[in-house]
């Protein structure tokens, strides 16, 4: 099995809503390094808000924020201009809240002991350090670039190659109607499938579902409105999200091939994160004559990963998911998310 990098860098081709980025209002990013650990347990949960720091820095106030806290799972995302960072911690809120205030990169506006929660400015001398840090960050990804060049050169008439490679740089561009283009009519099918399970499923029905079915289906209900749900089709929901960044583009870069084997009209790629193999590999499937790539043919796979970061952070597969979806919504899930739509 691949680290925690290559199980978030597999996941986000997955579903447009799961474990990934938010509309452009909310720019939700997903931290590279260290490994991404989801999410954090409620008990130990720390939230940190700024009202003002540029999107471009928010990698790198992560990474400082999370080495000081000693926090090994770490979270970030935009939403309406203001920063929300969200670590898990071992240390006591009310010392935290002594060791920021008395810290010069930090200015102390809020704490909220109930809510684990801090507000906090940052002074001229973190931006300094941040501006450092993200160039360094910058250089890296210049590199990682390189390397995801070099390594990703299909080889001459490898139709199944550059099908994968048009299916990122359609995710990159955020080009909604290239990607539908692209994947296969067993996608759509299940896209449809999870349309019509937003709009009708019960609470009983949804609790039956694998636990990345579930979070599609409440990412749904919580990202879209019901006259969306009633219109759109499989084809025209992954559209919309595709459109919106729901899916992290920034971890896209990444991927990269490194085998491909065709038998008959199907065929798998190997992908490598980081230029290295990362065990997993992706189907496709010839439809009509043309390559159509299959990104949902890794779920069960992944939804023995979810299982197992489940267990890690000792919650029940449901409660997990409803952690993942509060956060990448900023919605609670509440009972009126478990309500069909239509009855």
């Amino acid at each position: 099995m691949a680290g925690g990098v290559g199980v978030v860098a597999i996941v986000t081709l997955l579903f447009c809503f799961t474990l990934s980025g938010a509309p452009e209002a909310q720019n939700a990013f997903v931290l590279k390094e260290p490994p991404v650990a989801l999410p954090p347990v409620a008990e130990g949960s720390l939230t940190i808000h700024f009202d003002s720091l540029p999107n471009e820095n928010m990698s790198a106030i992560v990474k400082v924020l999370g080495d000081q806290l000693q926090s090994k799972s770490r979270r970030a995302e935009a939403v309406n201009g203001k920063t929300k960072l969200g670590f898990q911690v071992t240390s006591d809120f009310a010392e935290i809240v002594e060791t920021l205030k008395n810290d010069s990169n930090y200015k102390l506006v809020e704490a909220v002991p109930e809510q684990k929660m801090i507000r906090l400015e940052a002074t001229p001398q973190l931006m300094v350090k941040l501006a450092e840090a993200t160039a360094i960050e910058q250089q890296k990804e210049l590199e990682r670039e390189n390397l995801f060049k070099m390594h990703d050169v299909p080889s001459p008439g490898n139709e199944v190659v550059e099908v994968f490679n048009s299916y990122r740089l359609a995710l990159l561009d955020k080009d909604g109607a290239k990607a539908v283009s692209l994947v296969d009519a067993a996608t759509i099918a299940l896209y449809e499938k999870d349309r019509l399970l937003a709009l009708t499923g019960t609470k009983e029905e949804l609790l039956q579902l694998p636990m990345m079915k579930l979070m599609q289906v409440l990412m749904y209900r919580q990202r879209m409105s019901a006259e969306e749900l009633k219109t759109m089709d499989g084809a025209s929901i992954f559209h919309h999200g595709i459109e919106q960044g729901w899916i992290a583009a920034d971890t896209v870069k990444n991927l990269s091939t490194h085998s491909s084997t065709v038998i008959l009209n199907q065929a798998k790629v190997g992908i490598s994160v980081n230029g290295r193999p990362s065990g997993y590999s992706y189907s496709f499937n010839r439809e009509g004559g043309q390559w159509k790539f299959n990104p949902v043919g890794v779920m069960d796979i992944v939804q023995k990963s979810l299982a197992t970061l489940a267990e890690q952070q000792g919650l029940s597969e449901t409660d997990f998911v409803c952690q993942v979806v509060e956060f990448v919504t900023n919605q609670p899930v509440t009972e009126e998310t478990w309500k069909p739509i239509i009855e």
